[in-house]
């Protein structure tokens, strides 16, 4: 049996930035709620190592056109692009929000 190719994930200075805003948000309703949730995005983003083009080009053109992919997490969207064999997360947004506007 052929072995499947893995990914490297590498999350960018400006994703990392995300993460933390994230994360305080989400520390002021509850510090539960706050580790469930990352823990649901860092199981998801560890996801991409394996076939990470299943996830949908970006539905905006702009960010369509510079190869970004997207991954839905609860409310959130985790946009990035495959360079190679690595995967870089570039932001990490609140679908609810205008996202266009942050990445």
């Amino acid at each position: 049996m052929d072995e499947q190719k893995q990914y490297k994930i590498e999350v960018l200075p400006a994703a990392l930035s995300d993460i933390d805003y994230i994360v305080d948000y989400l520390n002021t309703l509850s510090a539960r709620i706050a580790e469930n949730h990352m823990d649901r995005i860092s199981y998801c983003i560890k996801s991409l190592r394996m076939f990470p083009l299943r996830c949908p080009p970006a539905k905006n053109e702009k960010y369509a056109k510079l190869g970004y992919h997207y991954l839905v997490i609860n409310y959130y969207l985790v946009f990035f692009s495959v360079e190679g064999n690595t995967v870089k997360i570039q932001r990490i947004v609140d679908g609810r929000s205008d996202y266009n506007a942050q990445i």
